[in-house]
């Protein structure tokens, strides 16, 4: 299906309307939704969100079931048929792997006759997908198909002999295709594992030489956590002269950690940090021209990313002194998402403008000594300091958050400064071999999902087949071309409308 003009199609192949060669029937929900006559019983009831929950052709289960009476006010579909999603995920194509009732967000093809593959169909809506959804847009994001719409579609009909070898040959790549793709993500499961392992490493002090240990080996002394961490906190209050009353920030509850390296220490983020504030809740915009505001998506890996990047308004007056600078942490403090809470990035450049963060992000400054934000951005990733937050999430309206003052409360491990630098060098050195490995892995599976399109392309052109391929299936008994398959398709459709067999709902049974 194209605008315009179709393109040329192979001798014995012919274009017509899907609506020509198939029956199209809309399915129906019972109302009102959650009744109990009509509602948990024991027939499956296929809604939209069961479309996403099963990777692969077929739907074999359901979150929801009705009963025989809300079947009667449904559409029921025995195994095999080919559904067709028209509102909401738009354009996805299942097959019934049992007998059920289809919500109305579905369009169905009950009886796909003996002239026509399923699994042709299947596919082919697959490949049509971008454009249909592109055609049918109304308004900004809503897609919406009526069986009118679906029947108007326009299909290539090879002949069935071709349908068959055609399919055969797209599952056939698609298969390769998909063992391919399952190696790259168990690679990317592998290096999630492995930049685990090493901020594991890290933080027990097992990556590098301790400070203690060189210091031994070399006959010198060196500046433990507890020494550091009184700096730090003398630093801390001088930069609070101003700010008002100064309250002392409490240690960290060490009861419950493990055990750490000789010189290293435990510190909480209050101690480690002079100031702390939420964001703007000024309305931004990519089109707005006002300073630039950092939003969740700008948080990744620790690290601060300028891409995707919204603005205030022109008209917005935000204190200058209020901005970003070097050393700054941010926290994700809000979201529905619970993996996304209290992840962390830190400002490790100097910005040649003002940059803002928004509301749902709190700003932690922390103390500079040497390096320590970097060092904090980089353990911010590990197992442990995760399931810390995690643990201490509140849950509201389906929103997940974390306050300042439980953050504040955070312990972090805290290794002499001379070390930390070490062990960021370290960390830094081989996950960047990850990074770059990730980055070729992302690459092939985007390129993999190219390819399947292109696999698709080449199969309703009538180019996929390969000259022994489609000799064989022209040689085949049954094969003749697509013009007398339309006729004598189009005389079976005429014999059940004699016998007075149109598309009605059907009851269960």
């Amino acid at each position: 299906m194209k605008e315009g003009a179709l393109h040329e199609l192979p001798g014995g192949w012919l274009w017509t309307k899907l609506g020509d060669i198939i029956e199209v029937i809309r399915g129906a929900s019972p109302r009102p939704k959650g009744d109990p006559r009509y509602f948990g019983g024991n027939i499956p009831w296929i809604m939209i969100s069961d479309i996403s929950r099963q990777y692969g052709k077929y739907i074999s289960r359901t979150r929801d079931t009705v009963t025989e009476e809300g079947a009667k006010r449904s559409r029921y579909l025995k195994t095999g048929t080919l559904i067709l999603s028209n509102s909401g995920t738009v354009c996805v194509p299942k097959i019934l792997a049992v007998d059920g009732c289809i919500h109305d967000g579905f369009v169905a093809f009950p009886e796909v006759n003996s002239e026509l593959e399923t699994l042709f169909l299947y596919h082919y809506f697959h490949f049509i997908r971008p454009e249909i959804i592109q055609k049918n847009r109304q308004g900004i994001t809503q897609v919406n198909l009526n069986t009118n719409i679906v029947k108007s579609i326009e299909i290539p009909l090879p002949p069935l002999p071709e349908q068959r070898a055609i399919v055969s040959k797209i599952e056939q790549l698609f298969s390769d295709l998909d063992n391919g793709i399952e190696n790259f993500k168990k690679a990317q499961a592998q290096l999630k594992l492995y930049r685990q392992s090493v901020l594991k490493a890290a933080c027990e002090g097992k990556l590098v030489p301790t400070e203690a240990e060189l210091a031994r080996a070399e006959g010198r002394d060196y500046e433990a956590a507890d020494v550091l961490l009184a700096r730090i906190l003398e630093e801390r209050r001088e930069k609070w002269n101003g700010k008002g009353k100064f309250k002392e920030p409490d240690a960290p509850d060490t009861s419950g950690l493990p055990k750490q390296p000789e010189g290293w220490g435990w510190a909480t983020l209050e101690q480690l940090s002079w100031d702390s504030g939420y964001g703007t809740s000024e309305k931004c915009d990519y089109n707005f021209s006002g300073p630039p505001v950092l939003r969740i998506p700008n948080i990744n890996e620790g690290r601060i990313n300028l891409n995707n990047i919204k603005y205030a308004s022109e008209s917005t007056n935000l204190n200058e002194t209020e901005s970003l600078v070097y050393g700054d942490m941010l926290v994700i403090r809000t979201n529905g998402s619970k993996d996304l809470i209290g992840r962390a990035g830190a400002v490790t450049q100097n910005f040649n403008k003002p940059y803002f963060f928004a509301s749902y992000l709190i700003r932690f400054r922390i103390v500079e000594f040497g390096g320590l934000p970097i060092w904090l951005s980089s353990i911010w990733q590990t197992l442990r300091i995760r399931s810390w937050i995690e643990s201490f999430a509140a849950t509201s309206a389906g929103q997940y958050n974390i306050s300042m003052s439980t953050l504040n409360k955070l312990p972090l491990e805290l290794p002499p400064l001379a070390e930390q630098r070490r062990i960021v060098a370290e960390v830094e050195r081989r996950l960047s071999v990850c990074d770059k490995m990730e980055e070729i892995i992302s690459e092939s599976l985007q390129k993999a999902e190219s390819l399947r399109q292109s696999i698709l392309k080449k199969a309703f052109e009538g180019k996929l087949l390969n000259k022994k391929e489609l000799e064989k299936a022209r040689n085949a008994p049954d094969w003749e071309p697509a013009e007398k398959l339309l006729e004598r398709i189009r005389q079976e459709k005429q014999i059940k409308e004699k016998n007075n067999k149109p598309a009605r709902r059907r009851t269960h049974g």
